[in-house]
């Protein structure tokens, strides 16, 4: 893949992957490749581009966890975590991601059963389960890490989507608030 072509590759996610943050539970991968102007060509057909929406998700998980694990007790409101609680701070960190990427979440999950994706959720879990502590010679570790992964879902929070403030002077933006 040359540069140009990593690039356009990488623009189009960014622009798919905003529009599911706007749209959320009511869009799909097809939809998307036909709305973002550009994204038929850069990516060959859904699942190329959920594989590529799965690996922008994984690398903010695993970034979000480096900086859980790498802080010590951290509080959230009234809750302390202890350093030795990897579970919740597994847990936390998943949940973190999510509220962050809304979009890319429901698009992952809206094809969890895509036979393209299961490896790449397999890696997920497999994190997931080694962030929580339990041991890689566990009879049911991917199974650990999937239920790590559900108990997250379970208890996150969505902000609802605020569309961003316009750009203008004073002027313009009471005109369009009067709109």
């Amino acid at each position: 893949m040359t540069w140009d072509a990593y690039n356009r590759r990488k623009e189009a996610l960014r622009e798919v992957l905003a529009i599911a943050d706007r749209r959320r539970e009511d869009v799909t991968a097809t939809e998307l490749l036909a709305i973002v102007e550009g994204a038929n060509s850069a990516f060959a057909d859904e699942a190329e581009l959920l594989l590529d929406t799965q690996m922008n998700w994984y690398q903010a998980l695993s970034g979000q966890m480096d900086r859980s694990f790498t802080t010590g007790d951290f509080t959230v409101g009234d809750f302390t975590v202890d350093t030795f609680d990897l579970e919740t701070k597994a847990i936390m960190a998943w949940q973190d991601v999510a509220a962050a990427m809304p979009g890319t979440r429901a698009l992952l999950d809206a094809n969890v059963e895509m036979g393209e994706l299961q490896r790449a959720f397999e890696k997920e879990h497999e994190l997931l389960a080694r962030a929580a502590g339990i041991l890689a010679n566990h009879p049911d570790f991917i199974g650990q890490g999937e239920r790590v992964k559900e108990n997250a879902r379970k208890s996150t929070v969505y902000a609802p989507y605020v569309e961003p403030a316009r750009e203008g002077n004073f002027f313009t933006r009471i005109r369009d608030l009067v709109a």
